[in-house]
């Protein structure tokens, strides 16, 4: 919804125009996880890694995904040069990581949370302002040595541009209402999501903010799809 604006020359609609925002759902935020056999504990110790090897740290991720770009945004962040290692999804990038392909993955918490809790992979930092309730002992990229690093996608409710506004602020009260429920907390949670709502104008606005914000890093990227 917000990526794609800044990648492709001719969309066949606008976010901000042909949708009516409702409200935000919920915030999918990005772990960074390395393979177990690489000698980094630490955000810090992997960027130093990095660093003294010049493109020898593979990361996966899908080509003009929030995984993709967040190598992009942390390689000129902190000043390394990463090699990006194409997958085709999440899974295929995550079974890249644990069998040796690649070293680094930043990868949403659902696919994430299986892995660490089996140890099958190291959590270095989630790209987050604050800790996560899934994953409370893994420091936020603040706290590990880099502010600002924040990466994350998420789900809304939208409806068509038009939709009578009465019918936006019935479904924005009745999402509240659910948002607030145990069980979507509790189901939320299982997959490392954390419930929110929001008015229509603040997800509307962050809708257009979050447009300017990834075209940014896709630019830096040089990223245009064909």
């Amino acid at each position: 919804m917000t990526i794609s604006p800044s990648i492709y020359k001719k969309l066949n609609y606008d976010a901000t125009k042909d949708l009516a925002a409702i409200s935000m759902v919920m915030d999918n935020y990005y772990v960074l996880l390395v393979r177990n056999s690489l000698p980094v504990k630490s955000f810090k110790e992997l960027i130093a890694y990095a660093k003294a090897r010049p493109g020898e740290i593979n990361y996966g991720a899908g080509i003009g995904t929030p995984p993709y770009l967040a190598g992009v945004l942390m390689s000129k962040m902190v000043n390394i040069k990463m090699t990006h290692v194409p997958y085709k999804g999440v899974a295929a990038a995550m079974v890249g990581l644990m069998s040796n392909e690649i070293e680094v993955v930043m990868i949403g918490t659902p696919a994430a949370l299986p892995q660490i809790a089996a140890g099958k992979v190291r959590a270095l930092a989630v790209l987050s302002k604050e800790r996560l309730p899934s994953l409370p002992d893994i420091p936020t990229t603040a706290e590990a040595g880099l502010p600002g690093y924040i990466v994350q996608s998420w789900y809304g409710i939208m409806a068509p541009a038009g939709t009578p506004k009465e019918i936006i602020t019935l479904l924005n009260k009745e999402w509240g209402k659910i948002a607030l429920m145990p069980d979507t907390i509790e189901q939320t949670r299982k997959f490392g999501f954390e419930p929110i709502s929001t008015t229509p104008e603040a997800f509307a606005q962050f809708i257009k903010e979050d447009i300017v914000n990834w075209g940014k890093i896709v630019k830096d990227a040089n990223l245009v799809a064909q």
